[in-house]
C-alpha cells in the first residue's frame, strides 16, 4: 500500500508550479483544479492494478463509490509539468549502485505492425526503472544523454562498444563494464562475469511490461503515454520502499 503521506512530500517535491483555476463555487461536473498528490495517485493506482486505459480506471473508481475523475486532457497536462529528471536524480543520489542500460522492440499499432525501441535505465537489484525514452535512435547515442545524471556505474551490452560513449564515460569518471564485440567478449565474460549477469535483471523487467501492456491499435502518441505512466507508477511503488527502510527520508525530501 503506498503511503498517502509519501505521496504527498514527492507530488510537492517533483511537481512544477502550474497556474490553475479555483472553482469558489460548488457546481457539478469536474472541478477547475486537482492536487498533485491527485493526479499521482490515479498514475499509481493505474500501474498497481493493471489499467491499461484511464476510462478503465474511472469505471473501477466508480464502483467503488469514488469521486476521483479528473478528464485525460487534464492528466496529461499535468504529466509534463512533473520534473523526472529531478526524480531519478534523487532515486540515484539515494541508491548508489550500478545501473543497467539497455533497449527493446516494442510492437503497436493496428495488427501491431509498427515499431519502436524503448530505452530503459534500471537499478539492478533494487529492480527500479530510473529513467527512459521512446525512439529508434542508437543505444549508444541514448546512453550518452543518460550521463547527465552521473550514476555510479553503468552495465551495458555491446550495443553500447561505441568510443564516443565509453569516452564521455570515462570523461565524468563513471565506471562502466560493456561487453565487447568479437572474440573479446568471451575474455570479458570470464573476468567480469559475475558483474555482468546482473543484466539479465532488465530482460526480465522488459517481458513482465510487455506481458502488461496492451498496444493493439494504439498509436505512437498514445504509447509514450501508457510507458511513461506505467513506468512512474513502477518508479513509485519502489520508491515507497525506499521511504520505508528510512533512504529517502535522509535526502531531506
Amino acid at each position: 500500500m503506498v503511503p498517502k503521506s509519501f505521496l504527498h512530500k514527492i507530488a510537492k517535491y517533483a511537481f512544477k508550479h502550474s497556474k490553475r483555476r479555483w472553482s469558489k463555487q460548488k457546481k457539478r461536473g469536474r472541478p477547475y483544479k486537482y492536487d498533485d498528490f491527485e493526479i499521482l495517485h490515479v498514475i499509481v493506482a493505474m500501474k498497481v492494478y493493471n489499467f491499461q486505459s484511464l476510462n478503465q480506471a474511472y469505471e473501477k473508481a466508480k464502483e467503488k463509490g469514488l469521486r476521483f475523475n479528473p478528464s485525460r486532457q487534464t492528466v496529461e497536462y499535468r504529466m509534463k509539468k512533473l520534473d523526472m529528471e529531478k526524480i531519478s536524480r534523487l532515486i540515484l543520489k539515494a541508491v548508489k549502485k550500478f545501473v543497467v542500460v539497455d533497449s527493446t522492440l516494442i510492437y503497436y499499432g493496428r495488427k501491431k505492425r509498427r515499431w519502436t525501441k524503448l530505452h530503459v535505465f534500471y537499478i539492478a537489484g533494487v529492480g527500479m526503472p530510473v529513467w527512459w525514452k521512446v525512439n529508434n535512435g542508437p543505444d549508444w547515442e541514448v546512453g550518452e544523454e543518460f550521463l547527465k545524471f552521473e550514476p555510479v556505474g553503468i552495465i551495458a551490452d555491446h550495443g553500447y562498444w561505441m568510443w564516443d560513449f565509453l569516452y564521455e564515460c570515462r570523461r565524468k569518471g563513471i565506471s562502466v563494464i560493456v561487453k565487447p564485440r568479437g572474440r573479446k567478449g568471451r575474455a570479458f565474460m570470464e573476468v567480469y562475469g559475475q558483474i555482468y549477469k546482473k543484466r539479465w535483471e532488465i530482460e526480465h523487467f522488459f517481458q513482465r511490461l510487455k506481458g502488461e501492456l496492451v498496444l493493439g491499435g494504439v498509436n505512437l502518441k498514445t504509447l509514450r503515454a501508457k510507458v511513461k505512466i506505467r513506468l512512474l507508477g513502477e518508479m513509485i511503488n519502489k520508491l515507497c520502499e525506499l521511504w520505508r527502510k528510512g533512504e529517502i527520508r535522509a535526502l531531506g525530501i
